[in-house]
């Protein structure tokens, strides 16, 4: 390969993409067969190292691939861009906050309760400028004024058409419905339009608290349903639909992966919310939450079994999703784990455990990552997110 096939850009590209292929042909012939993919920076390396061309042409190579890693997208894909979250944005947001707090107090005093619909339809219809800008933490405070706006304005219509809650009795679970409904179709709304990931984090967080109102509802009152039933249900749903992002996303390019964030934090820590009422109707029989100290000091072998269990649990998810969120929540059933297992006496020793767990996950969190890749079959490994940069220019979304 010399290099005057590298005169021009056709033949560049045609060089770059035949001596990768053809290393990874020879180099894993007798381990899987060769199939075109979208290449790491360890793959490149690798490749430019046994390829036998001159350090001029891999130089050359190398930044050619940096150069289309780094080119500006399309207009197709101007509205996939993501959110800047930097100092820069952050007075307008103040300011913003300031000027709709005051326009909901002068507000207020004119038009009462209309005053979070006049809010919110200010802090909607001033949204685009910010989102052509790509500032994040301005349309964060909008998103805030949007959702509460639509929510005190139902809550003051609540209040003022319902004779039991304007005579001072508790709202029902018909008017938590009405309130909760009205801000996450707004938080809906939002996330719809602007596509702000912390939109739709929202917008599920208010489903989770309405569909226990729902729940409430229907039964009579709080029930099973409300704390158990209903949080799985919507935690499973969340887990999927955030592994269903993280797949079509595997480099973390467009908000998809943003928006797999906030839901792995959200169904996980639901999640883990029933899990540790099934830790705990193991770990302390009687009430459903340990409230004596005999409770506590209980030690149980099968409750220690069952809390590590949900930690090997959340940190074998974490480590194919490449999500430490989850391996955070995870920890959390390590101290659950010790504590059943040695005592409340041995607390510190169980606290040192579970700090240990979280700093070796912290500091061999790739080197394990890889060794778990390297374990799964190449059809598996290719739909997860990836542990390193991508080099080439294209958009790995499916």
């Amino acid at each position: 390969m010399g290099n005057s096939e590298l005169a021009t850009p056709e033949a560049f590209s045609w060089v770059e993409k035949k001596f990768i292929l053809e290393w990874h042909s020879l180099a894993e012939r007798h381990q899987e067969p060769a199939v075109s993919r979208h290449y790491e920076k360890h793959d490149l390396e690798a490749a430019l190292k046994s390829s036998g061309i001159s350090d001029a042409a891999a130089l050359r190579i190398r930044s050619r691939l940096n150069d289309a890693a780094s080119r500006p997208l399309g207009q197709g894909a101007a509205s996939h861009r993501r959110y800047s979250y930097n100092g820069r944005s952050v007075l307008a947001a103040v300011g913003l906050l300031i000027l709709l707090t005051s326009l909901m107090i002068v507000a207020r005093s004119v038009i009462e309760f209309r005053a979070g619909l006049l809010v919110a339809t200010v802090a909607f219809s001033v949204s685009p400028y910010f989102q052509q800008r790509g500032e994040g933490i301005p349309l964060l405070v909008l998103l805030a004024g949007t959702v509460f706006g639509i929510a005190d304005t139902l809550l003051g219509f609540v209040a003022s058409s319902d004779t039991g809650v304007a005579a001072g009795h508790p709202f029902e679970a018909r008017h938590s419905v009405i309130v909760f409904g009205g801000a996450a179709l707004a938080a809906g709304a939002f996330w719809m339009v602007y596509r702000l990931p912390l939109a739709f984090a929202t917008f599920m967080m208010l489903i989770l608290i309405l569909g226990g109102e729902v729940a409430t509802m229907l039964v009579g009152a709080p029930s099973t349903w409300t704390f158990v039933v209903w949080p799985a249900l919507f935690a499973l749903f969340a887990l999927v639909l955030a592994c269903w992002h993280d797949m079509s996303d595997v480099y973390r390019e467009t908000p998809r992966s943003d928006v797999a964030f906030w839901l792995h934090a959200i169904g996980g820590a639901t999640m883990a919310g029933q899990c540790f009422l099934l830790y705990e109707m193991v770990a302390h029989p009687g009430p459903t939450i340990a409230t004596s100290p005999e409770q506590f000091t209980m030690i149980s072998p099968a409750a220690s079994v069952i809390g590590l269990a949900i930690f090997l649990s959340y940190a074998i998810y974490a480590i194919c999703f490449d999500r430490l969120t989850m391996a955070l929540i995870g920890t959390i059933f390590v101290m659950c784990s010790m504590q059943s297992l040695l005592g409340l006496d041995l607390f510190p020793i169980s606290l040192m455990v579970t700090g240990g767990a979280a700093l070796t996950l912290a500091a061999m969190w790739q080197r394990i990552r890889h060794l778990a890749l390297n374990a799964m079959p190449l059809i598996a490994r290719a739909q997860l997110p990836r542990s390193f940069s991508r080099v080439d220019g294209t958009r790995p979304v499916v």
